[in-house]
C-alpha cells in the first residue's frame, strides 16, 4: 500500500490540520496529509479506524486525479537519479524567462538579454556575472528591498534568472561532466542558487518560477529531511500559482514527484502504516 497524492485542495491535514493536504491515506483513503510525517505522527491514532474505513470503502471507487497531482502519479522520466549524497539538480529548463509582465528598464533588461544569450551557449560563469552585474544596476537605483511592486518584480525576475543560470551549471557538471553531488563547488552554486531563489520569492510571493527553483536548490544542497521537506513544500506552493508558465509545468510535475520520493525515503514509518 502507500500513500498518494490526491487533488482535494480543501482537505484538512488529520495531522496538523492544515488545508490542501495532498497525501491520502492509500489503505482507507479517506484522511489526508501534508506529508509522510504527519502521517507518522498520526498513525498511532488512525490505525485503529483505518482497515474498518478501508473496508468500508473498498467497493468505492478512488477519487480522480487532476491537475498537478495527476501529472506527479504518472511518474514521467526523472531529470537525475536522488542519492545520500545530495538530490540531483535535473534538467532545468532552458527557457527565456518572459519579462513581459515585468517593465525592466531598458539598459537592465539589454544586459539581462546578454546574460541569457550566454547562458544559452551553456556559458554558465559568464552568464552568473552578467544577471549580477544587471541585478547591483537595480539595486544601485532602488535598494536591496524594493518598495514598489513592479521594482519588487524586476529584482525578483532577476535573482530567479541567476539562480536557474546555477542550477544549469549544476546540472551540466553533474550529468554531461559525472561530477559528483558531494562536490564543494556544486555545493556552493547550489547554496548561491537557494539564496538567490528565496529572495526572489520573498520579493515576489508570485513568481512560481521562483519557488519551484527554490525547491531544486534546497534539494541541491543536499538530500536530509528538512531540505526534502522544505523541497516539497517549494515543488507544491509552485504547482498552485496561476502565474505558472505553461512551459515550466511539467518540470513542476517531475520535481514535485522527485520531492515528496526524496521526502518520503527520509521519514521512517511505523510497522502497520500504509508505506508511501
Amino acid at each position: 500500500q502507500a500513500a498518494v497524492m490526491a487533488s482535494n485542495e480543501n482537505a484538512p491535514c488529520a495531522h496538523c490540520s492544515k488545508v490542501g493536504a495532498p497525501v491520502r491515506c492509500s489503505q482507507c483513503k479517506c484522511v489526508y496529509y501534508c506529508d509522510r510525517e504527519c502521517q507518522r505522527q498520526h498513525w498511532k491514532i488512525h490505525k485503529r479506524g483505518c482497515k474498518e474505513k478501508a473496508s468500508g470503502s473498498a467497493s468505492g471507487a478512488a477519487a480522480p486525479l487532476s491537475g498537478a497531482a495527476a501529472s506527479a502519479r504518472a511518474e514521467p522520466a526523472q531529470p537525475s537519479p536522488v542519492s545520500a549524497a545530495g538530490a540531483g539538480i535535473g534538467a532545468v529548463a532552458g527557457e527565456k524567462p518572459s519579462a513581459a509582465a515585468v517593465a525592466l528598464p531598458q539598459d537592465l533588461l539589454d544586459i539581462a538579454d546578454a546574460a541569457w544569450a550566454l547562458e544559452a551557449e551553456e556559458n554558465f560563469a559568464e552568464a552568473v556575472d552578467k544577471y549580477g552585474e544587471a541585478i547591483k544596476a537595480l539595486e544601485a537605483r532602488v535598494g536591496d528591498e524594493p518598495e514598489g511592486a513592479e521594482d519588487s518584480r524586476s529584482l525578483a525576475l532577476l535573482c530567479t534568472m541567476r539562480a536557474t543560470a546555477n542550477l544549469r551549471a549544476i546540472w551540466k557538471a553533474r550529468e554531461v561532466n559525472k561530477q559528483s553531488g558531494a562536490d564543494p563547488e556544486l555545493r556552493r552554486r547550489a547554496m548561491r542558487a537557494n539564496v538567490d531563489s528565496s529572495r526572489a520569492a520573498e520579493a515576489d510571493t508570485q513568481n512560481a518560477e521562483a519557488w519551484l527553483r527554490k525547491g531544486q536548490a534546497a534539494l541541491g544542497m543536499s538530500a536530509t529531511q528538512q531540505r526534502s521537506k522544505d523541497a516539497f513544500w517549494c515543488m507544491q506552493k509552485a504547482a498552485g500559482m496561476p502565474s505558472l508558465p505553461a512551459h515550466l509545468q511539467h518540470e513542476v510535475s517531475q520535481w514535485l514527484s522527485i520531492s515528496r520520493k526524496t521526502l518520503d525515503s527520509q521519514t521512517e514509518m511505523p510497522p502497520g502504516c500504509p508505506q508511501a
